[in-house]
């Protein structure tokens, strides 16, 4: 693997973001406030100089994601195709879809001690993590030129995140909406992580 920098970023806030429910695989349009963060994402991208560099963009094929993604290359000029890949989607939480967060926050965290057990009508946790590592090695593999940019949730920066830099399941990762996560990725060096 050569040099890459993976750069990680959440869709902007939903109304069922909002409204503290369970997304998952459904969707949800953004807020006025989740519209206004994508010039936020735009202005940080702009701030690593990424937008004269020849990018590779990926995105989650779900629209929350995708609408995101279009604002924010509206605003950097950036042409160029997308790779919507539905690895990239938020784990599907099944039958807990649509529910309340904190009615269901007990059952998503005996979820993240066991992995293996998927969501009833879903995935597990050791499903998402399989499409997401199979993910990330195709997309900084050998042959990457340029940073890799990634539109997706937080399920999946969360994964991403916990296995490049080896956080632990009982510390918590919440990868806000408005962040940028950039990680450097260099043959024999730990991966770098910028937040920003």
């Amino acid at each position: 693997m050569s040099a890459v920098r993976l750069v990680l970023l959440r869709h902007a806030e939903t109304e069922a973001n909002r409204a503290r429910l369970i997304q998952g695989q459904d969707d949800s349009p953004l807020t006025p406030e989740g519209i206004a963060m994508t010039a936020l994402l735009s202005e940080k991208l702009r701030g690593l100089g990424l937008p004269g560099a020849p990018a590779t963009w990926y995105c989650s094929p779900l629209p929350r994601a995708r609408e995101t993604l279009r604002r924010v290359r509206e605003a950097l000029g950036a042409d160029g195709p997308v790779r919507y890949d539905p690895r990239l989607m938020e784990i599907d939480f099944g039958e807990l879809t649509g529910r309340p967060v904190l009615e269901v926050l007990p059952t998503i965290q005996r979820h993240k001690r066991n992995p293996v057990i998927p969501y009833p009508g879903g995935e597990s946790g050791a499903d998402l993590r399989g499409r997401v590592l199979d993910f990330l090695a195709e997309a900084t593999g050998n042959g990457t030129v340029g940073p890799v940019l990634v539109m997706t949730h937080f399920g999946v920066i969360e994964t991403a995140l916990r296995h490049y830099m080896e956080i632990p399941i009982s510390e918590p990762v919440h990868p806000p909406h408005e962040a940028v996560h950039a990680i450097d990725l260099a043959p024999g060096a730990p991966p770098r992580l910028s937040l920003l």
